[in-house]
C-alpha cells in the first residue's frame, strides 16, 4: 500500500485497512463519528476554518497512520494508550 500524504485519505485507510475503532477515533480527533465518516470520505467543509484547528486535527491523523504504516507494534501501543486514557477520563468525569 503506497504511502497516503492526504490527511482524508490517511483517515480512510486507518479505518479500512488497519482496522482502527470509528468511536474511538471520534474521541480522539474530538469529531462526531458521522464527521469521523465524512472526513474519511474527503469532505472537509465541515471543519472550522481556524487554521491552528486544522493544523492540530490533521497532525493527530497524521501521527495516527506514521504509526500504523511504520511500525505495527507502536501503532498497536499508541492506539491502545489513546483508548484507554479517554477510558480513565470518561470514568472520572
Amino acid at each position: 500500500m503506497g504511502e497516503k500524504n492526504n490527511v482524508t485519505e490517511q483517515l480512510k485507510e486507518l479505518i479500512t485497512i488497519y482496522g482502527f475503532n470509528k468511536n474511538t477515533l471520534s474521541q480522539y480527533l474530538g469529531l462526531p463519528l458521522d464527521s469521523i465518516e465524512d472526513l474519511s470520505n474527503g469532505n472537509i467543509n465541515f471543519l472550522p476554518d481556524d487554521c491552528s484547528y486544522r493544523f492540530r486535527l490533521f497532525n493527530k491523523i497524521s501521527f495516527l497512520y506514521a504509526s500504523a504504516t511504520e511500525d505495527k507494534d507502536l501503532k498497536l501501543t499508541a492506539f491502545l494508550q489513546v483508548n484507554s486514557l479517554f477510558r480513565r477520563s470518561y470514568s472520572t468525569a
